[in-house]
């Protein structure tokens, strides 16, 4: 049977801790492939950038990861209700790991569909310094990075120089052509 991972988030922007996290993911726990599904509509958050431009720097980010692939959501947000069908239907014969870190791992048993969601995918967590989700009652797998410190909010906040070197290069030049993040 085949193991894949699906990594859902806003992306805004993808980061070489993003990356990191995917592929150790994958190597740790044996995933064919890693797909990273950008929210267009993300529950939690208000200010982002517009879909085609996270669309299109995590395009940029994976083409040279032939493991890790972008896939696009058919709706607006990732719900248990309308994403885990169609990611079942899309899988089949596949064991789905959901991967996340902990800031929303341990928030995870507040999303509706919860409990369906938890008897039919495994999750992976990936670990910030200093987070701990260990007492967290969710059958679960932890990765950890030498680049879990990393944020997307505090990536948007560097100046462009200090923004390259925590972005993939073609990241750092979509951002600097379209300047993304600038005041």
């Amino acid at each position: 049977m085949k193991k894949i991972g699906i990594y859902s988030g806003v992306f805004d922007p993808v980061h070489h801790g993003h990356i990191s996290f995917a592929k150790k993911a994958k190597h740790d726990h044996g995933l064919d492939k890693v797909y990273f599904l950008v929210e267009p509509q993300p529950r939690r958050k208000t200010k982002h950038l517009d879909i085609r431009h996270r669309l299109n720097m995590m395009w940029l980010a994976l083409r040279e990861h032939q493991d890790l692939e972008l896939l696009e959501l058919d709706h607006q947000t990732f719900s248990v209700a309308e994403t885990l069908p169609w990611l079942e239907e899309k899988f089949k014969d596949a064991e789905i790991h959901l991967l996340m870190g902990t800031d929303l791992f341990k928030r995870l048993h507040e999303w509706p569909g919860f409990d369906q969601l938890a008897s039919r995918v495994k999750f992976i967590v990936g670990q910030r310094d200093g987070d701990d989700s260990s007492p967290i009652p969710i059958e679960h797998q932890q990765v950890t990075t030498g680049l879990s410190d990393l944020a997307s909010s505090n990536v948007r906040s560097l100046p462009a120089a200090q923004m390259a070197t925590v972005v993939p290069d073609t990241v750092a030049q979509y951002i600097s052509a379209n300047q993304l993040y600038s005041d």
